[in-house]
């Protein structure tokens, strides 16, 4: 292994889906995870704009990362960097590095400092959102995945209305009377069903969701 000794750094930015990320917690924050054998190539890239296109048009539109991305940055020991030929992907300004997944652990012992989340997408909450947000659960019916919190510590609704058991917050309650909890036993009393007219989640349970609930 190489260890290159120097102040001398290069910004680089990574996409990463939440399963990585929290891969990348794990390893304190200083190191990305090993690849799987069918990665064999780590893609870091090389400017913030790139990163951020992959991040919302990939990352937060796939399922398979329950529509969530975020772009890291980190710092790599440029003389280190310099070992791996720039590759332009497309676009001029589509720039990153091929490291063979082999050498990922080298890579690793050349980055400076700590790897962090400089922006996060979500594609069901309208794209871009705070680095900090999280998704909330509706009291309702359990659903884990509103975007917004229904009642804000700062009062009201948040008018988002729950895919699941279709409550709009500050309207079913203050216009038209409803609480929430008349409203879940009209819900279980029509079989649970999925409000949205958008396709229900693979796996959505709406018993299991309930279970929330009473956990709380």
């Amino acid at each position: 292994m190489i260890l290159i000794v120097s102040d001398e750094t290069t910004e680089m930015f990574r996409p990463v889906g939440p399963k990585e990320l929290a891969r990348i917690h794990q390893l304190g924050d200083r190191a990305f995870p090993p690849r799987l054998p069918s990665q064999p190539v780590f893609y870091p890239v090389l400017n913030e704009f790139y990163a951020r296109k992959i991040t919302s048009d990939w990352n937060a539109t796939s399922p398979d990362t329950g529509y969530r991305g975020y772009v890291t940055w980190f710092r790599v020991r440029a003389a280190y960097a310099a070992r791996f030929e720039i590759q332009t992907v497309g676009a001029s300004w589509a720039k990153e590095l091929w490291v063979p997944a082999e050498e990922l652990d080298e890579f690793n012992a050349n980055i400076v400092g700590l790897i962090e989340v400089v922006a996060q997408y979500d594609g069901k909450c309208g794209g871009e959102v705070a680095v900090e947000h999280s998704r909330f659960t509706c009291p309702v019916c359990g659903y884990p995945d509103l975007c917004d919190e229904p009642r804000p510590a700062v009062g009201g609704g948040s008018y988002e209305i729950c895919p699941s058991c279709g409550f709009q917050f500050g309207v079913s309650d203050e216009d038209r009377g409803f609480s929430f909890e008349a409203w879940r036993s009209s819900w279980i009393e029509r079989g649970m069903p999925w409000s949205s007219g958008n396709i229900a989640p693979v796996g959505w349970d709406p018993a299991v969701q309930l279970t929330r609930l009473e956990a709380k």
